[in-house]
Order: C-alpha cells, then sequence, then structure tokens
C-alpha cells in the first residue's frame, strides 16, 4: 500500500479517491461491504488473449444478434438505467444474488455513492467491455492481460464481464470498474449476470486527470520546481495505483517519475523546511498531496513536541502557511490551498494525524 493509505483515502487527508464499492463474495480487499471468504493475495498474470475478449461499445439487446453478446448487452443496459433514473431499487436487482446481501443494504451503498460523486441522473459512457474466462481451474489475485491493461477477475466464477466506465458531471470525471459474473445462482437475472464488484474512481482534481497531473509534474520538475513536481507526480501515482483490480501502463510511467524525482526534491525539501523550524516545538518536517472535494491540495506534516491547544495550533498553521506558500509562488498554481497536519511527538508521521487536520484555502490564508 502506498504511504498513508487507508480505507477512505489516497494521500493523508481529505476525501475518497476511490471507494472501493467491492461488493463481492469472491475477493478480498478492503472494502465498504464485502464477503471475503476467498482470499485473493498472490497476483499471477496471464497473457493468453483467447481469455479476455474485447467486445463491442455499441452492445445492445434490440440490435445483437449473437445471443451471448445480448445476455452482456442486458445486464449492461439494466446497471446503466439504475444511474442515468437514479433508481437504487433497479441497482439492487442487477447485484448478485451470490454476495448475499440484503437489498436494503445495496440501496444504501447505491445511493451512498451517488451522493459522494455527484453521479444523480448520470450516463455511464462505456470505455472498454471485456468478455473474461478465467479458465478451469482460476487462481487467487491471477490478472488477465486484457489491451494493455491487465484486470483481476473476482475468484471463483469461470466467466466475468469488465466494464471500465467514464461518468462526466459538471466538475469532475469518475471512473466505474464493474465485474458481471455468471453464477448459479444468478440463473433468472438479465442475461444471467450478476454484479459481483463495483470499483468508483474519483478521476480529475481541480479538472486535471492523472495524465494532466503527472505532465504538470514533469514541466514543475524541468522547472527546478522539484517538490513540486514531485508531490504532484506522487498524487498522480496514487489516484492511478487506488484501483487494486486494474494495472495499466500510465501507473509504471508514474510511479518512475515520482521516484526519480525523490532525491533531488528530498534535498529541495530540507532547504524549504530550514526556515520554518525556529520554534523547537512545532518543527515541520515532510510536504504530502492531499486530496480534497475534487481538489487537490498541498500537505504540510508537522512534529508537535509539545501539547498544543486547538487555537494555538490554528495560529501556528497560519504562521507557517503564510511564510512557505507565498502569494505568486509555485504553490498557488498547482494545489487549491494548505492542509495543515499537526503529529504528536511520538506519532506514526505516515498515517492521518489523530487529532485532525486544518484545510485552509489560499484566500482563507490570505484573509486571517
Amino acid at each position: 500500500m502506498p504511504e498513508c493509505f487507508s480505507s477512505r483515502f489516497v494521500g493523508t487527508s481529505g476525501t475518497a479517491v476511490s471507494r472501493w464499492i467491492l461488493i463481492t463474495a469472491f475477493s478480498a480487499g478492503q472494502t465498504l461491504l464485502s464477503n471475503p471468504s476467498f482470499a485473493a493475495e498472490n497476483k499471477s498474470t496471464s497473457g493468453n488473449s483467447t481469455q479476455c475478449r474485447n467486445l463491442n461499445l455499441s452492445v445492445q439487446s434490440n440490435k445483437t444478434e449473437v445471443f451471448e453478446n445480448k445476455s452482456i448487452a442486458r445486464a449492461l443496459e439494466k446497471f446503466e438505467r439504475s444511474f442515468a433514473e437514479n433508481d437504487s431499487e433497479l441497482f439492487a436487482d442487477v447485484a448478485s444474488d451470490s454476495l448475499q446481501k440484503k437489498r436494503d443494504e445495496l440501496i444504501k451503498i447505491f445511493d451512498g455513492t451517488v451522493l459522494e460523486y455527484d453521479l444523480q441522473k448520470t450516463r455511464l459512457q462505456r470505455n472498454s467491455i471485456w468478455d473474461l474466462n478465467v479458465g478451469n481451474e482460476p487462481q487467487p489475485g491471477q490478472t488477465l492481460r486484457c489491451g494493455e491493461n491487465e484486470i483481476q477477475p473476482v475468484y471463483g466464477p469461470l466467466r466475468q464481464v469488465a466494464v471500465m466506465y467514464s461518468a462526466f458531471t459538471a466538475k469532475q470525471q469518475t471512473r466505474l470498474l464493474v465485474l458481471f459474473a455468471s453464477t448459479n445462482l444468478d440463473t433468472k437475472k438479465e442475461g444471467g449476470l450478476g454484479l459481483v464488484l463495483m470499483q468508483v474512481q474519483r478521476w480529475t482534481y481541480d479538472g486535471r486527470t492523472p495524465e494532466k497531473l503527472l505532465a504538470e509534474g514533469a514541466q514543475s520538475a524541468a522547472a527546478l520546481d522539484y517538490v513540486v513536481g514531485k508531490i504532484l507526480t506522487e498524487a498522480a501515482a496514487r489516484v492511478l495505483e487506488s484501483n487494486p483490480y486494474l494495472i495499466t501502463p500510465a501507473q509504471k510511467l508514474a510511479r518512475e517519475q515520482a521516484s526519480r524525482l525523490a532525491g533531488q526534491a528530498n534535498q529541495l525539501q530540507t532547504v524549504l523546511l530550514k526556515p520554518l523550524q525556529d520554534d523547537p516545538s512545532w518543527t515541520p518536517e515532510r510536504f504530502a498531496p492531499v486530496f480534497k472535494d475534487g481538489s487537490l491540495a498541498i500537505g504540510l506534516k508537522i512534529r508537535m513536541k509539545l501539547e498544543t491547544a486547538l487555537n494555538d495550533q490554528t495560529k501556528k498553521c497560519l504562521t507557517v502557511g503564510r511564510k512557505v506558500f507565498t502569494t505568486n509562488s509555485s504553490w498557488r498554481k498547482s494545489f487549491s490551498g494548505f492542509e495543515c497536519m499537526p503529529y504528536d511527538l511520538n506519532e506514526d508521521i505516515g498515517g492521518v494525524p489523530r487529532g485532525g487536520s486544518q484545510y485552509f484555502s489560499w484566500d482563507k490564508l490570505d484573509s486571517k
């Protein structure tokens, strides 16, 4: 797991980058709803193209001639209609009976997802559809190569369908990976397929995709602004890595770029933080990316060597923030604001601060 990865956060604070609405009885993982009866621990990759067949994006139940594809189309259309019509009951109908989940649990998951990702009456756009055949002896954690990507099916069902969707709202883009499977409990469902996994992922921050963040990180590094470049690149890598069921070439590229920048960024970080360490009881130690409600902020991790009242913490946060995040600095061009993150003396700085953190937009930082 990347540093500071908790069940709901990628980064160190803020809202979820990726919500594993991984509703599955077959695959293990950190989930909001799961029955991890079967563990998937070790990955093994298969390159057999016959195990991953690309289907036409326009597959439709009323036009497709091949019966097998027609059944897939019916299942997808029902799932897509649940979002387009904001129909949680329809969503519950699509979910596989093998999940052994109560109907009100499934409705709660749908309603929570729609609210968190602003997906009310959203039309899902199909990016790719893959018909997966995991073979006669499926292996826990195996991945199948589908085009340039690798997809990890849920462990158990021999035949599955993976669909990658995009959802566009006024300000942001969301990505979904869903898996349908044929199980002996879903023979009466549309196409004999039930939903066994749905992974929802916020894809843009301040309107920037991971690819855009990666490009901006490279530009900052080229301008010798290594810390900003490293933070932007690290943010891109964490977004790309937050889906444990999908491996893409971009993940490797982002992680390699972040690793290349680490040495120079750490050296510059030491230089930038030294003038801020004049108070021995309040020592800034590290910058980090922070994801906040569709935006990307810059976090500053601070070691408190004395117990400090909240009001005093706020004052110290503002003092440090104004020193380092000056009005015309590159920080303000790349991030939405500043997250002040104080840690107790013996607290692990790799996690979220136990006492909470404080966020200051640039306007708020300037006004106090």
